[in-house]
């Protein structure tokens, strides 16, 4: 999700296993070593994540049509704008930007909470 220095997913990875895709600021190579979108398991709930960057709707309603009988949850990103929205039983998380955020909004990311239930939040962090 314009990860575009590779140094963060290998100081991601240190932390944790890291679920990734690439973004349209992403350079050739790195768009090269990570899919577009992709779908993982967390528990019971079935997660689907992409940049959203289609031009033929914002990328709120274009990962709503794509999965929307597909996944419980899905991380998108393309505007920087964070929102948390449940959209036809679906779980709608766009985390914002920890680094270049849009209109004038906080930095931020997302927080994504699976026990039996699965909820999210923004956390703004600058």
């Amino acid at each position: 999700m314009d990860i575009c220095i590779p140094e963060v997913l290998a100081d991601l990875e240190q932390v944790a296993p890291v679920y990734a895709v690439s973004g349209n600021n992403d350079p050739e190579w790195l768009r090269a070593r990570l899919p577009r979108e992709r779908i993982f398991d967390v528990g019971t709930f079935r997660i689907g994540l992409t940049h959203g960057d289609s031009r033929s709707y914002p990328a709120r309603e274009w990962v709503l049509r794509r999965w929307r009988d597909t996944v419980a949850c899905v991380v998108y990103g393309h505007s920087h704008v964070a929102e948390v929205v449940v959209r036809s039983g679906v779980l709608m998380v766009n985390p914002g930007s920890p680094t270049r955020p849009n209109f004038g909004r906080r930095a931020s990311v997302a927080i994504i909470d699976v026990q039996d239930t699965i909820d999210a939040r923004i956390v703004e962090v600058g």
